[in-house]
């Protein structure tokens, strides 16, 4: 009996107590979900390699785009690499010309086209002077037209963001933006689905991924990432600054109030003489990036946009080192310009210098003529120096006019980061 008793009890003492606990959470206030809740992208803790290479390519993006510059002479030219010879500027759309005017003052390398990025801007710009700013002479609208295999002064948009990626290691391939979404190096951030093979519109492979798969991939974005998109033969592409997700109470991204912060270089900018007065300068600066520019999530899913990357900002294994092999085993003075230089880096220019015996410089010749020799080698053939056009040289080195005597001869090579490379420093006799 007793047994029951207390079996009766401990029942009665659980229900009361149970009672208790359900009264005090349902008389608890309860926080109803706002209609969308900000949340800044949570991502799992960086490897600092990662981080801090992220940073360096975010930075060398902003450097490009804050260079402060003034043309000294008027310079017109087009975006179009297949314009090629005067004739061919003359007969060139008036509308679709580039014309960069003395005088004014303009923030950011300038615009050209050739689908590789510019390795040599600098090389024209005398010091800077109080203000910061540069007087860049030299220039014509050859050397900033470029093509492929000339190389040239400005950057387009996709050339802007292999140099800045390059600059931390990343290794890519410089390409049009039409090539950005066909691998060459470049990976897709998030879970959408697209193929490689083929030149499919960006827009089309939004659509056929749908808002929910494309608005996830936009929230993985992080600094230095890119967006991208291709339009028949034409595109652009944009760096990522920051990334801010905004969600609804269902708890899915809000693609209308979403951003992402961008860098980017294109040719309308300088074409739509964009510019604002700036009371720094106590004049008009002209622009030719745009600065942290802000798009909705729904805005990149409308214009076609997709998000990608390099191997450098998700792996932190050490990047290769670079390297420059002279293919010329003895050096004289009949092999100055014999030979070439490989590397797995992207090369600027080559700059031969010969000094005297009382170490005078007597010549000097810089040569900006960068070809490719392979998927991400590149290299210069010193055969080509001589006949190259004025506008790809720097000095002169007339050899036949040495007279006799015992003479220093070096080969430096200057990659497009500003590294440089004494690839050779020999002696010789006329």
């Amino acid at each position: 009996m007793k047994r029951w008793t207390a079996l009766v009890a401990f029942l009665l003492v659980t229900l009361f107590l149970y009672a208790c606990a359900e009264d005090t959470s349902s008389s608890a206030p309860t926080t109803l979900p706002t209609e969308t809740e900000t949340v800044l992208q949570t991502q799992p803790t960086e490897d600092p390699i990662l981080t801090a290479r992220r940073d360096a390519a975010e930075q060398y993006m902003r450097n490009m785009a804050n260079y402060m510059w003034r043309a000294s002479e008027d310079i017109t030219y087009t975006r179009d690499a297949s314009v090629v010879t005067e004739e061919d500027l003359k007969g060139y759309s008036e509308t679709k010309k580039i014309r960069i005017k003395a005088g004014r003052l303009y923030r950011g390398i300038p615009y050209s086209y050739a689908g590789c990025p510019a390795v040599n801007f600098m090389d024209y710009a005398s010091e800077p002077d109080e203000k910061g700013i540069r007087t860049v002479s030299g220039l014509n609208w050859k050397s900033l037209n470029g093509n492929a295999e000339t190389g040239r002064v400005g950057n387009d948009c996709s050339g802007a963001i292999a140099l800045a990626w390059n600059s931390v290691g990343a290794d890519i391939m410089p390409s049009s933006t039409s090539k950005m979404v066909r691998n060459r190096g470049y990976l897709p951030v998030g879970q959408y689905q697209s193929d490689p093979d083929k030149n499919t519109l960006t827009k089309d492979t939004c659509l056929q991924n749908g808002g929910d798969v494309m608005f996830a991939a936009y929230a993985q974005l992080k600094k230095a990432d890119a967006i991208v998109y291709r339009k028949d033969t034409y595109g652009h592409t944009q760096m990522i600054v920051s990334v801010e997700v905004v969600y609804k109470d269902d708890g899915k991204i809000d693609p209308n109030a979403s951003t992402v912060t961008t860098i980017d270089q294109t040719s309308s900018y300088i074409m739509d003489e964009v510019c604002a007065y700036d009371p720094e300068f106590g004049e008009n600066v002209y622009r030719t990036f745009g600065i942290d520019k802000s798009y909705t999530f729904l805005d990149l899913f409308h214009e076609g946009y997709l998000p990608v990357t390099c191997k450098a900002f998700i792996d932190p294994s050490p990047v290769d080192e670079a390297y420059v092999f002279d293919t010329q085993p003895e050096h004289t003075l009949d092999t100055i310009f014999t030979g070439s230089f490989l590397s797995n880096r992207i090369l600027s220019c080559v700059t031969v210098t010969i000094t005297d015996e009382a170490g005078s410089q007597v010549g000097a010749v810089t040569c900006y003529n960068s070809r490719q020799s392979g998927v991400n080698v590149f290299s210069f053939d010193l055969a080509q120096i001589p006949q190259e056009p004025e506008y790809l040289l720097h000095g002169s080195l007339d050899l036949s006019a040495l007279a006799p005597g015992s003479y220093r001869c070096t080969h430096v090579l200057r990659d497009a980061h500003g590294v440089t490379y004494t690839v050779r420093d020999f002696e010789f006799t006329v």
